[in-house]
């Protein structure tokens, strides 16, 4: 064998070795992704229900709760209690928004998302407040999330709300 031909054999090895190299970087790259993408959506799980729950505690331990039943069942609230309402609902929309996005960026698994809509759009439904609020300042949330609420609303109700549930627990055991 000449020294061309030499030349010629080591180069296409020295290819050959490089493209393993590649193949081999691609494969590691392809796992790290993926471990990535399921270690982010455990984190955005966790931060959603970290979230509602921060915001269950402040209503639970305030009387914000108080005021979320008054304005569910349409009684009239004071003007700081609207103003109080207002808020949690605006914070309410907010976070479930925020999770919408999360769920339709691939983000919040189906079954995260389908348990935590259910549970929100019973309180929508049967919310006068939660009702009014959406009328009013629907329009401030991205158009894709309205439309989701806008199909929520539209929904039959199955199931107890918040106040129903709490009444069922005051009245005691089924007997």
């Amino acid at each position: 064998m000449d020294l061309m031909s030499t030349a010629q054999l080591l180069g296409n090895f020295g290819e050959f070795v490089g493209s393993i190299g590649v193949l081999a970087t691609l494969i590691y790259l392809a796992f790290q992704i993926r471990q990535n993408s399921a270690s982010l959506r455990v984190s955005v799980e966790q931060s959603i229900s970290n979230s509602f729950t921060d915001l269950y505690q402040d209503v639970a331990s305030s009387d914000l709760a108080y005021i979320f039943v008054r304005a569910s069942e349409g009684q009239p609230l004071t003007v700081e209690e609207g103003t109080k309402f207002g808020f949690l609902a605006s914070s309410l929309f907010r976070r479930l928004e925020q999770a919408h996005l999360q769920y339709v960026t691939g983000n919040l698994s189906e079954e995260s998302w389908a348990a935590l809509d259910s549970g929100f759009s019973l309180q929508i439904q049967s919310s006068a407040g939660l009702q009014n609020y959406w009328e009013v300042r629907g329009k401030h949330f991205r158009e894709e999330f309205r439309d989701h609420i806008e199909a929520v609303r539209s929904r039959p109700t199955e199931g107890l709300n918040t106040y129903e549930f709490a009444q069922r627990l005051a009245s005691g055991p089924d007997d």
